[in-house]
């Protein structure tokens, strides 16, 4: 079926995007899982979020790792086998075509390395098309152009990443805070930390991926 993902025009927010990389286990992340308004699996992550008594709303992929009946979905079932990009791609993309504003990630991170980062590129890569948050056991991770403000208290982890060319950036609100400094893929953002209520993160002339801890 390649319908809408809802309906005609319908999909209910929170969208949420499971990956098949490590399934949740965090509270943060279930409750994010559990709650969706609409939930579109990427392959074989279907079966996990079955297992977890979670109904999909749009199953997309190439549908190689399945193992669910597909006759038994309730949900749209989108075959894909397209080798330019990976299911999670294929699903953003959908979201995007569908007039989704914004998306929630799970299960990004884990069981593959190289998914991993090809996934943490995609939340870079498509920052300007759609409003894209990651969230995993332990981080929240928000790919950042311009200024942001952040609600953390104090002691929660950030670390700044960033993915190809040099970002300047400037923070205010972290125990290290930075002043206009370059970065380029270096460990030089890891590690930091939250010192009030909240952090001011501003990112010029790229992207920056904010990984925020989740409470204690």
């Amino acid at each position: 079926m390649a319908g809408n993902i809802v309906g005609e025009v319908d999909h209910p927010e929170p969208a949420v995007v499971l990956a098949d990389g490590l399934f949740p286990t965090h509270s943060v992340p279930l409750s994010i899982l559990t709650s969706a308004g609409t939930l579109i699996c990427c392959d074989g992550a279907t079966d996990k979020a079955l297992a977890a008594g979670c109904t999909p709303t749009l199953v997309i992929g190439d549908l190689d790792s399945l193992q669910a009946d597909r006759e038994s979905l309730s949900g749209d079932v989108i075959w894909d086998n397209g080798q330019e990009n990976t299911d999670l791609e294929k699903a953003i993309e959908r979201c995007i075509n569908n007039g989704i504003s914004e998306v929630t990630l799970l299960g990004i991170t884990g069981l593959r390395d190289d998914h991993t980062l090809a996934n943490l590129h995609l939340l870079a890569n498509f920052s300007g098309a759609i409003r894209l948050t990651a969230v995993t056991d332990f981080f929240t991770i928000i790919p950042l152009s311009g200024e942001k403000k952040f609600e953390a208290e104090a002691g929660r982890r950030v670390s700044l990443h960033c993915l190809g060319k040099s970002v300047k950036i400037t923070t205010d609100g972290l125990k290290y805070d930075l002043h206009g400094e370059m970065f380029s893929g270096s460990g030089h953002g890891m590690s930091n930390e939250a010192t009030g209520d909240s952090f001011t993160v501003t990112a010029e002339n790229g992207t920056v991926l904010v990984f925020v801890s989740h409470p204690s």
